[in-house]
């Protein structure tokens, strides 16, 4: 487990050298799905980088003599050590039992509906009309008012969800989220992460033909109800007001993205 402790630290110090890099060339830039595989990308390495570099290195230890000052040192390091990894591993059972308790909630949900097929999909109708639509894998949640009053729209959103294959990034970042619950910048990638979800799902609805001032005002109704934001995809999750802006502006081009990435790789070469 102490080993898992380093890991985490190894883990959040990458995560905090890539996610800076990462807004500081993205800025303002609309690239949804470069953002999204460049997350994805930085979750990767971080994941993985800590690895590589424990198996490159020399596992032979070194041997040294210590005075009597320095082992005075070394056990208050030591002790030191073993207090951050209590308050570690006290944080990151809590993280884990919140999401397990939300997982317990959302099966107990989904148990209790009843299941439509459609296209494909499997829609859970649920009698609580407190339920904000959401999906998790293949399976799509609603209440019983939203499936008679929005179906086609919420469907709709949600099928773009399930087409992105948006749970997978779910776990990934939740995943480390527990790891590295003390490290601000594990919340705010997966956040970041949610958000580009959001506008994927809402993009997927315009390409397929919905009026857009149609869906717009639909998410303005629906921004109500109860919600899962950590495992889950809820249509009602991103501060509508941004997605609405994301829907009416155009998005940038690739060059453009690219341009951004020259321009600070020059900045930083040129600083050497």
């Amino acid at each position: 487990m102490f080993t898992l402790f380093q890991y985490s630290i190894a883990l959040s110090l990458t995560l905090i050298i890539l996610w800076s890099l990462y807004r500081i060339s993205t800025g303002s830039v609309k690239r949804i799905d470069l953002n999204r595989v460049t997350l994805l990308v930085i979750y990767a390495v971080s994941i993985s980088l800590p690895l590589i570099l424990q198996y490159l290195s020399s596992p032979d230890a070194t041997v040294a003599i210590l005075s009597p000052d320095a082992v005075t040192t070394t056990e208050t390091l030591s002790l030191t050590l073993h207090l951050l990894f209590y308050f570690w591993i006290s944080g990151a059972v809590l993280c884990l039992i919140i999401t397990i308790v939300e997982l317990l909630k959302i099966s107990l949900i989904i148990r209790r509906c009843t299941k439509v097929q459609a296209g494909g999909l499997t829609l859970c109708i649920s009698e609580n009309d407190r339920v904000s639509p959401f999906s998790i894998f293949n399976k799509t949640v609603m209440s019983r008012k939203d499936y008679s009053d929005f179906p086609d729209k919420i469907i709709l959103h949600e099928s773009g969800h399930i087409h992105h294959r948006h749970s997978l990034d779910i776990i990934i970042a939740q995943t480390v989220a527990i790891l590295c619950w003390y490290n601000p910048v594990a919340w705010l990638m997966r956040r970041d992460l949610k958000t580009l979800h959001e506008y994927q799902a809402d993009r997927f609805v315009l390409d397929s033909g919905c009026d857009r001032s149609q869906y717009q005002l639909f998410l303005i109704a629906k921004a109500t109800g109860t919600r899962f934001t950590s495992i889950t995809n809820n249509l009602t999750y991103s501060r509508i007001r941004h997605r609405i802006s994301m829907m009416n502006t155009p998005v940038s081009t690739n060059k453009t993205y690219l341009l951004r990435y020259s321009t600070l790789f020059s900045a930083q070469h040129s600083s050497h």
